[in-house]
């Protein structure tokens, strides 16, 4: 009973362990079998007075590769090493400051066998980098759940050199010399999971020298150096998730690494940076982490780490930047990230960091910029983002950023919106909304050919846009709105009649200042038209609110409301309007939106529904074939884009033959005009969309008469068998056309020595036909007996057969007493042919056929 109640416990442990871990997809038990080897337990304490585990105390364990003699020998070790029955290591206190292994455990060249080591207390192991509490070596299928591996002269539990499908699970590793847990030397595929770290020399948690598809996840780790530290070549794609990394010097660190995921992390409190990337860590994901409250950096990227994404992450209330990016760090993405109420910038590139893309981050109440990029840093691209009351500027560039695009960010309540300074040349600055800086956009006067245009530029407090530079305010079509420009647009093209004069003295002008009556809507629809029953379309207002309250709006299609909500401060709102399933006709769209003093601001468009008739896509031409002839059909197919339930009619001269039948735009529709008599049809299809266009087409089919009529075919007739006797005259000839088919369906008259005998012709199949004649002989000089034959067939010219038989009836009565009984007689018979008038002479082998007589 004891026994059952263990292996169900045993069971219920693997149950739990791999149901939680099956969704990382790691295979834990591929093998079943053991490994020959050694194993020394050396045992220096009495084991009547058990350490704080439990049950037994030592000095040391190591099992290299022999688990059963270790089973056999050892009451603390049991099992067999199957999956369901595992070895197990359990309740073992060891103080390792004597063991010669240099370790508390050490299980090494242990394969293709399962077996957990639970509830273990180790200390004390000696220091060396070889060394641990618990060490794994070239080992897999083990689990290590629930240790206490603290206070060791190195590592609290170490896998090293190949180790495959390894658990570490709910251990304690804290207070050991260098590091808590550490996985090193090409060891893939393990799980380090939900375990404590804390008060390590150097790392919580350490992977190192090429391990791969390892899961750190679910680890608390705090007071060290660096939390978790993943290193060197040949570390790639390992998940980093759900870990505490807080309280140390860094929380999380990727060097070398490559396509890690650091995923949902919580990175606060530490006293250098969040996370660090540096040397050439590539295509690594950066997502959900919360980094908030670090001395340094929240996130950063230092010496050529290139290809990584960014997103979704809170970096806020870091003492210097929140994002950094420096020394030729290239093709990132930063998206989505919250990024705000850092010591200096938001977001800062400096140093040859070029292509990278910043897309749809808020970047609000940082000390120093919003977004900066800083010595050389070129085609950037700065989309989309909220970058709201930064000390100083919103966006800037400076010391010779050249080719970036920043466009279609919100940027207000800063020092400066936008500010460029020393040589930043050839940039594009486009379609921003720059509301209540102290300066909107500014240019120093060593930097030249920027692109500046349909910016919406208003209520800055100082100006608007301040320019000591050469740039360009307009692209030669259209500038930028100016809230404070006074001049006119007679001809109401949507442009000012007079330039605007951009300040700071250098001559700057926007030649194609906008005229817009509502600044609210930075965005708005163009009417719409699309044909009926199409999909995807959407109508939407992107607008900026630029009071400090949310202000009501409401959709109206033909005057009923259709949707309400609210517009939300300093942000960048969309209203998005779907407008498919409405049937032809024109609809209008408005929105109202509140002004904040009691007025409204309004915005409207048509959306157009048509219909367009189809279209055929293959139609038959008119043709002919001669009665009788098969496979004539006719062939349409057509092409709409928007249908409901279409149907087809056809008609032949004026009469319905398939009325409203079911159709789909481009499939065939084939119908068969075998059949007909001779004479000339008119056929016509008429299609219908289903929403009451409809297309026709028309074909003629003429039917002639066969041209076969006047073509003549013959009969030909055979003899292929005779046979005479006393009794009987026996014919078998056959009757078949010109190509050799025998011609079953014959009528054949019959005369023998003028008299009829057609009723006794027998049809045997295959063009044979059988007769049975009255005997009838001649003697020698005689003339011949007359036999004649026509033959008439469908579709063939009549047959006319003739021929003379001369039996001699010495023959025959010969027949009846000459030759060995049982022996047939054969008798050449002169017969003399006439066929259509032609007379020959053949001869005729003809087989007399023996009677046997009766025994009396």
């Amino acid at each position: 009973m004891r026994n059952k109640f263990k292996i169900k416990i045993i069971l219920l442990t693997f149950g739990l362990i791999f149901t939680i871990f099956g969704t990382n997809n790691y295979n834990f038990f591929n093998f079943q079998g053991e490994n020959d080897g050694t194993i020394e337990n050396r045992e220096g304490t009495d084991l009547k007075t058990p350490k704080s585990s439990g049950y037994w105390a030592t000095n040391f364990i190591h099992v290299d590769g022999n688990w059963s003699y270790t089973v056999g020998n050892y009451s603390w070790c049991s099992g067999d090493g199957s999956w369901d029955n595992p070895y197990i290591i359990e309740n073992v206190t060891i103080n390792a400051s004597n063991s010669p292994t240099g370790c508390g455990i050490f299980i090494d060249n242990s394969k293709n066998v399962y077996f957990i080591i639970r509830n273990c207390t180790v200390y004390n192991s000696i220091g060396g980098i070889l060394n641990a509490g618990i060490k794994l070596e070239n080992t897999d299928h083990g689990i290590l759940m629930n240790n206490n591996c603290s206070n060791n002269g190195y590592g609290g539990i170490s896998l090293r050199n190949n180790c495959y499908n390894n658990t570490i699970l709910g251990n304690i590793a804290n207070n050991n010399h260098d590091n808590g847990i550490g996985v090193s030397g090409n060891s893939n595929e393990n799980n380090v999971i939900g375990n404590t770290a804390k008060d390590n020399g150097q790392y919580g948690i350490f992977i190192s020298i090429g391990p791969s598809n390892n899961n750190i996840s679910g680890n608390t780790v705090s007071n060290q150096f660096v939390g978790i530290y993943l290193y060197g070549s040949g570390c790639s794609n390992n998940i980093v998730s759900n870990n505490n990394a807080s309280y140390g010097d860094i929380g999380i660190v990727l060097q070398y690494a490559i396509n890690t995921f650091v995923l949902n992390n919580t990175v606060n409190y530490n006293s250098k940076e969040g996370i660090y990337l540096w040397d050439i860590s590539i295509n690594n994901k950066i997502s959900g982490n919360t980094v908030n409250y670090n001395t340094g950096e929240g996130i950063i990227f230092d010496y050529q780490c290139d290809n990584n994404t960014i997103s979704n992450n809170n970096l806020s209330n870091n003492l210097e930047y929140g994002i950094s990016f420096q020394d030729q760090c290239d093709d990132n993405i930063i998206a989505g990230n919250i990024i705000n109420d850092n010591g200096l910038s938001g977001i800062n590139l400096k140093e040859f960091c070029d292509d990278n893309t910043i897309l749809g981050n808020t970047v609000n109440y940082n000390i120093g910029e919003g977004i900066i990029f800083d010595n050389q840093c070129d085609n950037n691209i700065v989309s989309g983002n909220i970058v709201n009351k930064n000390t100083l500027y919103g966006i800037g560039l400076n010391d010779s950023c050249h080719d970036n695009i920043i466009s279609e960010n919100s940027v207000n309540y800063n020092s400066y919106g936008i500010f460029l300074d020393d040589n930043c040349d050839n940039n594009t600055i486009s379609e921003n909304f720059i509301y209540r800086n102290n300066n909107g956009i500014g240019s120093e006067a060593n930097c030249h050919g920027n692109l500046i245009f349909y910016n919406y530029l208003i209520n800055n407090t100082n100006s608007n846009g301040y320019d000591l530079g050469s740039n360009d305010w307009d692209n030669d079509t259209i500038g930028n709105y100016w809230d404070d420009y006074s001049g006119i647009d007679a001809d109401y093209n949507g442009i000012g009649d007079t330039p605007y004069d951009v300040s700071g003295g250098a001559g700057n002008k926007d030649y194609y200042p906008m005229m817009i009556y509502n600044a609210f809507f930075f965005e708005h629809p163009d009417d719409l038209t699309y044909e009926v029953g199409v999909e995807g379309h959407d109508i939407k207002w992107v607008i900026i609110n630029p009071t400090i309250h949310s202000l009501a709006f409401n959709v109206f299609k033909d005057g009923t409301s259709i949707k309400t909500g609210q517009i939300f401060p300093m942000i960048k709102n969309e209203i998005v309007i779907n407008v498919d399933g409405l049937d032809i006709g024109v609809y209008g769209f408005t929105i109202e939106v509140e002004d904040g003093d009691g007025g409204r601001f309004t915005d409207g468009l048509w959306v157009k529904i048509t219909n367009n008739a189809p279209i055929f896509t293959a139609t038959p031409t008119d043709f002919s074939y001669e009665v009788g002839d098969m496979g004539n059909n006719l062939s349409w197919s057509f092409s709409d884009i928007s249908t409901n339930n279409p149907t087809y009619t056809i008609t032949r001269n004026g009469l319905l033959l398939i009325i409203d039948n079911p159709c789909v735009s481009g499939e065939v529709i084939e119908f068969s005009v075998d059949g007909l008599e001779v004479g000339s049809y008119g056929y016509t299809i008429e299609i219908n969309d289903g929403y009451g266009e409809t297309i026709l087409d028309s074909v003629w089919v003429t039917v002639n008469s066969s041209s076969n009529l006047n073509v003549v075919q013959y009969l030909h007739i055979e003899i292929v068998d005779q046979s005479f006797t006393t009794e009987e005259f026996n014919i078998i000839f056959s009757v078949y056309n010109e190509s050799g088919q025998g011609i079953d369906f014959a009528t054949i008259q019959i005369w023998w020595n003028g008299s009829d005998a057609s009723t006794d012709i027998e049809n045997t199949g295959n063009g044979l036909y059988f007769i049975s004649l009255e005997p009838i002989t001649v003697a020698p000089g005689d003339d011949p007996i007359l036999l004649n034959l026509i033959i008439s067939a469908i579709g063939y010219q009549n047959k006319l057969f003739e021929t003379y038989l001369a039996v001699d009836p010495d023959a025959l009565e010969k027949e009846v007493g000459g030759g060995p009984e049982g022996d047939p007689l054969l008798i050449i018979i002169i017969a003399i042919s006439s066929i259509a008038g032609g007379i020959g002479i053949v001869g005729v082998t003809v087989i007399i056929l023996r009677r046997r007589k009766l025994a009396s």
